[in-house]
């Protein structure tokens, strides 16, 4: 009977103690939630000493300043220019120019250009000679040009633009506004130095109404300077569309 009863206190005891452990266990998990979900209360007794990341911006773009006063007017490229045979009408630029015969074609291939022609040989290695080329301005350089020298900017951006992608420098050669069917505009004019040949560029910045300016390019690669003159041509034949 002693050992039986003495077995039973022995189980009591473990009971007893089972329950206390599950007690406390539940009683510790009780005050680390307390610690962990309580909110704080009171002033922070620690203040300005956390890190705080600081706030992201968007880039903001550089806005376009003169690099110096403009070059002045364009002169005529005296000569006999191409035949026209029509009209390049660029609905997307909002502007229309000439559309010159051989040796010039229309653009061929898809780039930035919304409309164009060009003179190109293939024989015996490709060389691209001239192009007369229009497209509205580049949302990203249209982000630059602001402010009342709007399409000055616009105008020399292109060119910026321009030279990077064919790997060249330019020389200021002209520099000033027009106007094209009445709207406002800035011509810019340029020699282009390296890469494979030296060009003439001109670009021409129109105010055409719409969100952006349409932007007019003509270049001609040294070798054929016999078409200079129908840069002349050309940009006498420019004309804001609707």
């Amino acid at each position: 009977m002693q050992e039986l009863s003495g077995k039973r206190q022995r189980r009591t005891l473990i009971v007893v103690l089972g329950v206390n452990a599950a007690a406390i266990v539940a009683l510790t998990a009780g005050v680390v939630m307390n610690l962990t979900s309580r909110p704080a209360r009171g002033p922070d007794p620690y203040p300005g000493s956390y890190p705080v990341a600081p706030a992201v911006q968007a880039a903001t773009p550089v806005v376009w300043t003169p690099a110096g006063p403009a070059a002045g007017p364009l002169r005529p490229y005296p000569g006999k220019a191409t035949k026209s045979s029509g009209w390049v009408v660029d609905r997307a630029a909002g502007l229309a120019y000439a559309r010159l015969s051989a040796p010039w074609r229309p653009m061929t291939g898809v780039g930035s250009h919304t409309a164009g022609i060009e003179d190109t040989v293939q024989k015996p290695a490709f060389q691209w000679l001239a192009g007369a080329y229009s497209a509205p301005l580049d949302s990203l350089l249209a982000a630059r040009a602001t402010g009342p020298q709007h399409l000055r900017a616009a105008a020399e951006l292109d060119a910026g633009q321009w030279a990077k992608g064919l790997l060249v420098s330019l020389t200021p050669l002209a520099g000033e506004p027009l106007k094209v069917s009445g709207h406002a505009a800035w011509l810019a004019g340029f020699r282009a130095h390296g890469g494979s040949v030296d060009r003439t560029l001109v670009i021409v910045a129109v105010d055409t109404g719409r969100r952006v300016p349409g932007i007019f390019e003509v270049s001609v690669a040294k070798p054929a300077a016999k078409l200079l003159p129908d840069v002349t041509a050309l940009l006498k034949s420019l004309r804001v569309i609707r």
